[in-house]
């Protein structure tokens, strides 16, 4: 199967979601690795190679204003730029997404965002897309 060669970095502090979203990913036949925090998503990062990171925005759900996902975003973005990023969020953060979406001179900071409650009907459609992967495999 195409999407076995493709390894897939999943981050959330919440551990349902980290099992959710592996859940969907590895029964499309994605590799994937699942952390709780910045701190272990980059010891993954530099430990092995992934394709694309679906890293949630708030990674402390105990802050209102925590955008630390965004920050681990921009930590890839620089260290690992082949990596394609797409945010996840539960939260109306329209401006903060607007910045990670927003161009820069070497593309932008993140290829895609989803609300969670698209989840199951968005997130391998933005996968597939930002992947370069055919629609209907």
């Amino acid at each position: 199967m195409f999407r076995e060669t493709h390894s897939v970095l999943v981050v959330d502090d919440v551990n349902d979601w980290r099992i959710t979203i592996r859940g969907l990913l590895q029964d499309e036949g994605y590799r994937v690795q699942v952390a709780e925090t910045a701190e272990e998503a980059l010891a993954f990062l530099e430990a092995d190679r992934f394709d694309l990171a679906v890293i949630d925005i708030r990674l402390d759900e105990t802050n209102e204003d925590d955008t630390e996902g965004i920050t681990l975003a921009e930590n890839i973005y620089l260290q690992w730029p082949e990596v394609r990023i797409i945010i996840i969020t539960g939260y109306d953060t329209s401006g903060t997404l607007d910045k990670a979406m927003k161009p820069t001179p070497t593309g932008r900071l993140v290829h895609d965002y989803i609300l969670k409650k698209d989840t199951h009907t968005h997130l391998l459609p933005t996968i597939r897309q930002a992947l370069n992967e055919p629609a209907n495999l």
